[in-house]
Formats: C-alpha cells, structure tokens, sequence
C-alpha cells in the first residue's frame, strides 16, 4: 500500500507540472504543435497510470481490512 501511495504521490506531482506548463501564459502560442500534443499525451498516460494506482490502492486497502 505504502509504494503504491508513493507512486500516486510521484504521478500526481508530475501531473501538476504538466499542467503548470499549460497554463503558463503563451504556451500553445510559442509551443511547437508536435511539443504541445507530446505533453497533451503524457498527461493522459498519467491520468490513466494514476485512474489505476488509485483503483489497486482501494483493492490491497480493501483486502488489508479483511484479514
């Protein structure tokens, strides 16, 4: 449970990175189209690694409470 709260914490960190990066003013202005979509891809992979560390983390949180 420990490690796989780590890794949400790591995902999560680099998500809010991400997206800082987006939002910063300019950005799809003065970023090549090709950077933009490869960032744009990265945060879904993120948000789909996280979507399932937070489905194993509720499994072992759940099987941990029943033994």
């Amino acid at each position: 449970i420990t490690l796989t709260e780590k890794k949400c914490h790591e995902i999560e960190e680099k998500l809010k990175k991400l997206v800082d990066k987006l939002s910063a003013d300019g950005f799809y202005q003065n970023t090549p189209k090709d950077e933009v979509q490869k960032i744009l891809a990265e945060q879904s992979s993120l948000e789909k690694q996280l979507e399932q560390l937070f489905i194993d983390w509720e499994t072992f949180s759940h099987e941990h409470m029943t033994l």
